[in-house]
């Protein structure tokens, strides 16, 4: 997997996952925001990878890396199963 800060397109200000590592920013597979609800900073997710199901959550720091990483273990546990 490919984790990076920004991309060649609108998500030039965003922290990007994509299953695959490649040259190419602008093939990703899910996005992170930073956002402000006037008390905090948080991060908010564009949805891609849960087809929406988790947008406009206000994610924490340490909740936006174990969902990250959740999308790297996933694929490798499915694909141990027999």
């Amino acid at each position: 997997c490919m984790v990076f800060y920004g991309s060649n397109s609108i998500l030039s200000k965003s922290i990007n996952y994509s299953h695959n590592i490649s040259n190419n920013r602008n093939s990703l597979n899910e996005s992170l925001h930073v956002k402000d609800n006037g008390y905090s900073l948080f991060l908010s997710l564009m949805g891609m990878s849960s087809w929406g199901n988790n947008t406009g959550k206000e994610l924490t720091f340490e909740g936006a890396a174990e969902y990250y990483w959740e999308l790297f273990i996933k694929p490798l546990q499915t694909h141990n199963r027999y």
